[in-house]
């Protein structure tokens, strides 16, 4: 778990390197700004269902134990663990210090950008537009949705990695290991496109797949390429 000031320096470091991808939450750690939001909240803890309107901003200092709706365009920051659900509508910023515990799913329709400060336990499940930064472990499992996904992994991944619906576009960044059969289990959804660069894997160093998998994905109409950079 990341404290206070960890946490505002990592979604800032996050939101630069995913071109923005945290904004509301940035212009929040940088100068507690308020003025574009409807509504802004400050709660010890969600221990009872939570419903909230579009353009709110909600900060809790501890624990998510209950079930949070987020309407459009509004942005949640925990500072502990996130044990329920939280389900977005729209264009939404989920922001977790802790981790997304075993028990604990997060489900989007529309556009979601996430950050989880420790591991990704539970689902994350996208039917629109996903955009992950796991500071942590991925474990757990996703479903990803349309047009694409960008998932930032500064840990190890084992996650189960499928399309919700029909597939589209993956992108997965690993800054530790991933097992290599998980790489061929997560192509074998045949994602449109499936790029992956993993910093430690089975195989030796180099650019996958193989030209046979690679034909025979293509023919399926889906392109992959990832590229393992260390072997391990």
């Amino acid at each position: 778990m990341l404290d206070r000031s960890e946490l505002a320096l990592a979604v800032g470091h996050a939101d630069v390197a995913m071109q923005m991808g945290f904004s509301g939450a940035a212009a929040h750690f940088h100068f507690a700004d308020s003025e574009w939001w409807k509504d802004v909240r400050f709660l010890k803890e969600v221990s009872e269902p939570l419903t909230l309107k579009e353009r709110c901003l909600v900060v809790v200092e501890g624990d998510v134990r209950a079930h949070v709706t987020v309407s459009g365009n509004g942005a949640v920051i925990v500072y502990g663990s996130v044990q329920a659900s939280i389900e977005t509508k729209g264009m939404c910023e989920i922001i977790i210090a802790g981790n997304l515990h075993p028990d604990g799913w997060i489900s989007e329709q529309g556009s979601l950008h996430l950050f989880i400060g420790g591991d990704s336990l539970g689902e994350i499940r996208s039917n629109g537009s996903l955009h992950a930064w796991i500071e942590g472990h991925l474990r757990g499992r996703v479903w990803t949705g349309h047009p694409v996904a960008r998932l930032k992994v500064r840990r190890d991944c084992s996650a189960d990695i499928r399309p919700s619906s029909s597939p589209a576009l993956l992108y997965l960044e690993v800054d530790g290991s991933m097992p290599f059969p998980l790489l061929e289990a997560t192509a074998s959804a045949k994602y449109t496109q499936f790029n992956a660069s993993i910093a430690k894997s089975d195989p030796p160093a180099g650019i996958y797949p193989k030209k046979e998998t690679f034909d025979s994905l293509r023919q399926q109409h889906s392109f992959n390429r990832w590229v393992i950079r260390t072997s391990g």
